[in-house]
C-alpha cells in the first residue's frame, strides 16, 4: 500500500472532526437537518484551515445513501467515492488552471445533466478568485438560478478578489486561523496514534511556526518523523525549521533587562553566523514582549497565550522586571524596525541599534508622573506657596536689574548733557531717581506719538509683511481704505462689492494675526474695526489732515513732552503732509 502523508491520512471525515471551525460546521449541520440547503456556498479563509475538507464532508452529507444527513456514514459507495475523489457527481475544479470562459461554458452545459447515482451534482471550485471577470460573468445566470439538482461550493483564500455579483449569490462562511492550543491537541492525537514520542514544547514550537494552518503543522510533523523517526525533541524542531530556540529569546530579553548591550549584540551576531533568519528572530522577540505585556495586564492572560505552562512561568518572571511603559516602548521600536530589517543591506544592524535604544529606557518618564508634577505646580501657584518660596530670589533679581537699568539710563543722560568728559563722573549717582522718572516720561511720550499719518506711512510695509506668509489676507487688506485711527483703534472701510473681503478679515483668527503684525512693526497694540463705505474716500482727506493736526497739537501741549524738552534743551519738529508736498 502506498504511503499517505499525515495531512491526507488524518483529514477530517465528519463535521465533528473539523478543528477550530465549530461556527461553520454547526450552521451547515442545522441547514441539512432543517432542509434549508442553499444552492451556492463560499468558503473563505487562510490556507490549511479546512475549507476543502469541509466542502467534501458537506458533499458526502448531501449524497450519502442516508442523506441528506448531518452525519454521513462514510461506508456507502457514494461516501467512499467522494472520499477517494472519484465520484462522478462531485466535481472538484481547480480555479487557477480552469479560469477561462471556455471552461465555464462547458460547466454550464454539464449542469443540465442529472447526477449519475447521488441526489445532487456538486461542483467544488477551489481558488475561485482566480477566475477571469469574463468567466465570472458567464457563471452568473447559472449560479443565480441553477437546476434543483446542482449545488456550488466555492473555496478561496482571497474573497476580496471575487466579484460582488458572485458574492451576493452565495452564502459566505469565513474560516478562521486555528489556535496553537487546538493544533497542539490535534498533533498530540496524531502522535499518539502513530506511536511518536514528542514533548509538549516541541508540539507548541510546531504550532507557532504553522501560523494557524493545521495542514502546515501536520506536514512539519510528518517531515520530523522522516528525519528523527519516532522520538522528537524541541531542539530537533528548531533545527529543522531554522528558528531560534526559546531559551535564546529568553537570554536576549535577560540581556535587555540587565542593560547588557554588549551581550545582546554578541547574541545577535552569533545567530547570524548560525544562519538564523534575523527578521524572523525579531518577530519572535516582539511576540515574546507582547506575551510579557499580556501577562502583566491580566491575571488570566495565560489562557490567551496558548503556551506550555513552564514557558508561561518564565515569561511571567521576566515581565515582573519591566514596567508597562518600558514594554510599550520596546514593542513599539521592534514593530518599527521590521521594514528596516527587510530592506537593510545588513539585517542585523537595525536590531543592534534597537538593542542600544533599549538600554536607554530608564530615561523614560511616564506620562502620569509628568501630569502629577504639573498638577502639583498648579496647586502651588494657586495657593501662592510658589511665590512665597521665591520672594527673596525675585527681589534680589529685580534689584539687580533695576540698578543696571538706572546706570544705563544715567549714562545716556550724561552723554546728552556732555558730562562724560571726566571719567570720574561715571560714579556719580545723584541723577538716579530723576533719570528713572525721565525714562518713564519719554516712554510715555513715545507711546502717544503714533498718529494716523505715521500709520499710513507704515501701511505699505505692513501689507508687504503680511503677504510674506498670508498672501490672501494681504491682498484683501490692500483693498481697504484707512478711515481713521483714534485711541488705538484703526478703522478700515470696504465698498459693498468687497463685502467678502471684509467678512474674511473680520474672522477672529485673521484679525488677531493682522493685529499681531501691526504690533510687531508699530510697537503699539492696535485694534481693528471694519466698516462698510458707500463712496470713495481719499486717503489724504481733510478729515485725515485735521486728525493729524489735532494729534500734533496734543503732542506739543503734553506736559511730559515739555519736561523732556526742558531737560534736554530740545525742540519739536512736526511734519505736515499735504496732497503733493511735505513742509
Amino acid at each position: 500500500m502506498n504511503y499517505i502523508v499525515f495531512a491526507r491520512k488524518w483529514r477530517p471525515q465528519r463535521f465533528d472532526e473539523v478543528v477550530g471551525q465549530e461556527h461553520i460546521t454547526s450552521t451547515l449541520k442545522n441547514a441539512i437537518d432543517l432542509k434549508r440547503i442553499a444552492h451556492a456556498y463560499l468558503f473563505s479563509g487562510p490556507r490549511g484551515v479546512g475549507k476543502t475538507s469541509t466542502a467534501r464532508i458537506f458533499a458526502k452529507a448531501l449524497n450519502c445513501v442516508n442523506g441528506p444527513t448531518s452525519s454521513p456514514c462514510n461506508k456507502c459507495i457514494s461516501c467512499k467515492e467522494i472520499m477517494a475523489g472519484s465520484s462522478m457527481d462531485v466535481l472538484e475544479i481547480d480555479g487557477a488552471s480552469n479560469r477561462g470562459i471556455e471552461e465555464i461554458r462547458n460547466l454550464r452545459e454539464n449542469v443540465k445533466f442529472m447526477p449519475s447515482s447521488g441526489k445532487y451534482k456538486i461542483y467544488i471550485i477551489d481558488e475561485v478568485h482566480m477566475l477571469t471577470p469574463e468567466a465570472f460573468n458567464a457563471l452568473l445566470k447559472t449560479l443565480e438560478e441553477p437546476p434543483p439538482h446542482v449545488k456550488f461550493i466555492f473555496a478561496t483564500t482571497m474573497p476580496q478578489k471575487v466579484l460582488p455579483t458572485i458574492l451576493s449569490r452565495c452564502q459566505r462562511f469565513d474560516f478562521r486561523k486555528i489556535t496553537n492550543a487546538e493544533i497542539v491537541q490535534k498533533l498530540h492525537f496524531i502522535s499518539k496514534e502513530e506511536k511518536i514520542k514528542i514533548d509538549e514544547e516541541a508540539l507548541f514550537t510546531i504550532a507557532r511556526s504553522s501560523d494557524g494552518s493545521l495542514r502546515d503543522a501536520e506536514s512539519t510533523l510528518d517531515q520530523l518523523v522522516n528525519l528523527y523517526q519516532k522520538e522528537i525533541k524541541s531542539e530537533d524542531v528548531t533545527k529543522l525549521l531554522g528558528i531560534v530556540p526559546q531559551d535564546r529569546i529568553i537570554q536576549f530579553v535577560d540581556g535587555i533587562e540587565s542593560n547588557n548591550t554588549a551581550e545582546v549584540i554578541k547574541l545577535i551576531n552569533d545567530l547570524v553566523h548560525e544562519g538564523k533568519d534575523i527578521s524572523r528572530f525579531a518577530n519572535d522577540v516582539c511576540e515574546h514582549f507582547r506575551n510579557m505585556l499580556v501577562l502583566k495586564l491580566g491575571k488570566d492572560a495565560g489562557q490567551i497565550l496558548s503556551l506550555p505552562e513552564s514557558y508561561v512561568k518564565k515569561i511571567k518572571q521576566q515581565s515582573d522586571k519591566f514596567s508597562q511603559q518600558e514594554l510599550f516602548y520596546i514593542i513599539n521600536i521592534l514593530l518599527n524596525i521590521q521594514s528596516k530589517i527587510k530592506y537593510s543591506f545588513d539585517p542585523k544592524i537595525p536590531l543592534e541599534i534597537a538593542a542600544a535604544k533599549f538600554s536607554q529606557r530608564n530615561k523614560i518618564v511616564e506620562l502620569e508622573n509628568i501630569l502629577e508634577k504639573f498638577n502639583n505646580l498648579k496647586k502651588m501657584l494657586e495657593t501662592n506657596d510658589f511665590n512665597k518660596q521665591n520672594t527673596s530670589l525675585k527681589s534680589k533679581t529685580n534689584s539687580v536689574k533695576k540698578n543696571n537699568k538706572l546706570q544705563v539710563e544715567r549714562k545716556q543722560v550724561l552723554q546728552n548733557k556732555n558730562y562724560l568728559e571726566d571719567d570720574n563722573n561715571s560714579n556719580d549717582t545723584s541723577f538716579a531717581d530723576d533719570t528713572e522718572t525721565i525714562s518713564e516720561r519719554v516712554a510715555s511720550y513715545a507711546k502717544s506719538s503714533l498718529d494716523f499719518h505715521t500709520l499710513k506711512q507704515k501701511w505699505t510695509e505692513i501689507l508687504k509683511e503680511i503677504k510674506k506668509t498670508r498672501m490672501s489676507l494681504g491682498t484683501y487688506l490692500s483693498e481697504a481704505k484707512l478711515l481713521s485711527f483714534t485711541k488705538g483703534k484703526l478703522t478700515l472701510g470696504f465698498y459693498p462689492k468687497l463685502n467678502f473681503h471684509k467678512e474674511v478679515l473680520k474672522k477672529h483668527k485673521n484679525r488677531k494675526y493682522i493685529e499681531g503684525v501691526l504690533k510687531n512693526i508699530l510697537k503699539h497694540t492696535i485694534q481693528m474695526e471694519f466698516k462698510k463705505i458707500e463712496q470713495d474716500l481719499e486717503d489724504n482727506s481733510p478729515k485725515d489732515n485735521a486728525d493729524s493736526k489735532k494729534n500734533s497739537e496734543s503732542v506739543v501741549n503734553n506736559e511730559l513732552v515739555k519736561t523732556a524738552m526742558d531737560i534736554f534743551d530740545g525742540k519739536i519738529i512736526l511734519n505736515e503732509v499735504s496732497d503733493n508736498k511735505e513742509v
